[in-house]
Parts: C-alpha cells; structure tokens; sequence
C-alpha cells in the first residue's frame, strides 16, 4: 500500500511541526511521561495528575506549576546509534525485524495549573497538552517492499497476509482540568483519600490511516507498485482543513486550540500508613481516561473494502492528489467500496495506574509504579498507549532529591534513567543511563518547575 506508507510518513512529520509549535525548540527526541518525578516525596499537581485523590495529600496547602514537559522516543526495533550512522532509518526499522514494528512517540505539557488544600478536602485547575504519533503493528515485510523498492532487480514480489490493523496514528490535543479529593477516613496509622477530575478537551489533529485483513500479492518494479488477487479493508480518518491539496504541508493554522469538545473522566483512591506520626508507605490506584475527542464536521472517517480478483490488479503509483482526489480514484477502479462513514470519536488513552511509595530509612526512598493499558490499540478510534512497570529508588537530602528509575515497557523493554529534584525544579531521563552505557531502544527527557507556599 505505497500510497498509505507516503502520507503516513507525512503525518509523522506533520506531527514533530506540532511539536516545534507547542514547545518551540528543536525536535531533538519526541509519555512514558512523568513516571520518575511523578512519585516523588514532594507532592505536587504531577501527583495529583497521575490520581486525583492525590490533590487532598499536597505538599503544600497551595501548589503551583508553573510548566512540566515531557518527551518521549520508544520503538522495538531502532537503538540510538542508529541515528547516528549513515544508513536510511526506513530500510533499518524495516529490515532488522520479521515481526510487526511499532514506534511510540508523544510530547506531555502541563502548564500554569494551581491546587490548594481546604481542611480535608482538595481542589485543582489544570492545563495540559499533548501530542503523539503511533506506528502499530506495521508488517515489516510490507515495509521492506516498500522502502528497499527494487534494489536493482527488474521487480520485487511479496505477498501479503496482514491479520491485524497495522496503523499510522495522530493526535493532539490540549485540556482544562478541574479536580477535587477528600480524606475519607484517618486514625492513627492509616488515612484514605478519594478524588476525581474532569477534563475539558479541546481537539487539535487527529489522522489514522489503517490496513487491515489485508490479503494479496505486491509486485513492484522500476514503474509501478501494483496490487493482485487481494482483498481487505481500509480506514482514513483525518481533519479535511489539517493538510493541503498536495499532502506534502501540514496547516498548522488550522488547529483549534480553543474550542471545548469533549469530556474525559479521572477516578482514584489513595492510602497512606503512617507509623510514629511518619508516612512509611503510600499507595494508591486510579482509573484515567474515561472519555473521548469530538472533531466535529471537519473529520473525515471513511471505510473502504478491497477487492482484487485474480488475474486483475491495481496500480498505487497512479494515486495522486489530495485525500479526496485519492479516494475518488480508489471508488473509480470498482475494486475499492466505500463501507461506512459518520462521527467519529477518538477515545482517550485509558489507564489503570497503581503505584507504591516506601519510606525505607530517613533519606532513602523506593517507588514502584505500574501502569495498564485498557484500550484496545487495533481499534482505529483509539488512541494508544503502553503497558509498563517502573521502579524508582531515591535519595533525599532536605530539598534535594536524587532518583534512579528503571522501567520495563511493552514497546521498547527496559531502560533506566537519572533525574534531580531541587525544591520544586526537576530535571530527568527515563533512559539517559542505559542510553550510555549500552544502546537502548527509548530516548527521553522531562523538566518543570512549580512551588508552594502555606502548611
């Protein structure tokens, strides 16, 4: 599918132009997130985001974030030097591999968000945006056709069995939070909190482009990618203001960064063991995600049937134009049906988190963090995320706090990191130690500052 593999390669460059808009900097790496700093003895709003009960336990009785940004590189194929060698990435993504290849990449703000503490109860604003490209399951066989064209032969021939969606996916978006939690109950050894939060959604960009089923033959020589005896489905879901005609520049003026249209929902329960009048241990779980974007009149979903007799084929090469142009031509060779149209909701990533903090001795800390995802990835209206586990050993020095996380993810396995904390300055990397030390398949950063003031 030549034409798909081109205009989802210019959704992911569309998608770093997004990047270099909301942070203005360089696209040096592209939410493993906050996982490091999330769980630090110095509870803030990352807490609170992470569970919303969290926001009755702050650290101070009124918390700023002034900003926190994230970003985040994971695959199961590329390490970092390969980056830094001469060779196309395309033709080592794609030929390393027999199985499916997925990239994960996603940029976290949080902006100037405030929370404060009114007797047992807890209350907050927030601002957050985020952005991320997904490449899913992708056949790497399909990819080889595709990047490594002929390589000097008259022609190569492949034949396709895709089962499963392989996607190409975009989204970005910003949000207004509004969160509240209360102590519930407390005795001398233990204090339970509940929260929840409301998320305002406003929609920036979403593309998907998915293949599914896809069964056939692929001959592609010096003139032409031409498709035989195949059958299968296809999705595109996209803005029709986010791209232009030609499909190589991405409208970043038509992005809709204030308009409200959509609602998700945060549900959580946090538990604290104190002992001696000290917190030794607190843990906590939450229920993030719950809701989904409204792109409004603008996205266009559409959904396409294959069918290819023997003996009949279909040149890719011939597809030029805009996404219109594009599936006027496929209606037009009688062997593409259009299926179904209508709304189209992307869902928010959804998440189960749980996580434990442990007071070991006065200065050393461990954190163990999991995270689980509940959507279902293959689905075309969802937005993806990972599973993952992170343990987090740190040592605290009155304001300064020095961590270590080593996480384990789905996509890219495990990798380690080294952050500092400074009152409320963090600095940090999920991946930054096993990113020297050997060739990792993650590259990461995170920053922020926010402060507190009132006991």
């Amino acid at each position: 599918m030549k034409f798909l593999f081109q205009n989802q390669k210019r959704a992911l460059q569309a998608a770093l132009l997004i990047v270099c808009t909301l942070l203005g900097i360089a696209p040096t790496f592209a939410q493993q997130g906050f996982v490091g700093i999330q769980n630090t003895t110095r509870r803030g709003l990352l807490h609170a985001t992470m569970n919303p009960a969290e926001i009755s336990n702050l650290h101070r009785k009124v918390e700023v974030n002034l900003f926190s940004i994230a970003g985040n590189v994971s695959n199961d194929v590329l390490s970092f030097s390969d980056f830094l060698g001469d060779e196309e990435i395309t033709e080592i993504l794609f030929n390393r591999v027999d199985g499916p290849v997925n990239v994960r990449t996603d940029i976290g703000i949080m902006g100037p968000s405030v929370g404060f503490r009114v007797g047992k109860w807890g209350f907050g604003v927030t601002t957050q945006g985020f952005v991320r490209t997904d490449v899913i399951d992708f056949d790497a066989n399909l990819g080889r056709s595709i990047t490594t064209a002929t390589d000097g032969q008259s022609f190569v021939e492949s034949t396709l069995n895709l089962t499963s969606n392989q996607r190409i996916n975009l989204a970005a978006w910003t949000e207004f939070g509004l969160m509240a939690g209360r102590e519930v109950f407390q005795n001398e050894n233990h204090r339970v909190s509940v929260g929840g939060g409301i998320r305002l959604l406003m929609p920036s960009a979403y593309f998907n482009a998915g293949i599914e089923n896809i069964q056939g033959t692929l001959r592609i020589d010096q003139n032409s990618s031409v498709i035989t005896n195949a059958t299968g489905r296809l999705n595109f879901n996209y803005s029709g203001v986010i791209f232009d005609e030609s499909l190589d520049e991405f409208n970043l003026n038509a992005l809709s960064f204030g308009s409200i249209s959509g609602l998700g929902l945060d549900l959580g329960l946090s538990h604290e063991w104190i002992k001696d009048g000290v917190v030794k241990a607190s843990s906590g779980f939450s229920f993030k995600g719950m809701g989904s974007l409204d792109f409004g009149a603008n996205q266009v979903n559409h959904n396409y049937s294959m069918n290819i007799p023997s003996g009949q084929s279909f040149d890719l090469n011939q597809l030029e134009g805009s996404f219109e142009d594009i599936e006027n031509q496929l209606l037009a060779s009688g062997f593409f049906t259009k299926t179904s149209d209508g709304d189209y909701n992307p869902n928010l990533p959804r998440l189960l988190t749980a996580y434990t903090d442990l007071r070991l001795s006065r200065i050393f800390y461990l954190s163990l963090f999991s995270q689980f995802n509940l959507g279902n990835t293959s689905k075309n209206e969802q937005i993806a995320a990972q599973n993952l586990f992170a343990i987090t050993p740190r040592v605290k020095f009155g304001i300064f706090e020095i961590f270590s996380p080593w996480m384990s993810t789905e996509i890219a396995g495990i990798s380690g990191g080294l952050g500092l904390r400074a009152g409320g300055f963090f600095i940090g990397s999920n991946s930054v130690l096993t990113g020297f030390l050997n060739d990792t398949n993650q590259a990461d950063a995170y920053v922020g500052f926010s402060f507190g003031f009132g006991r």
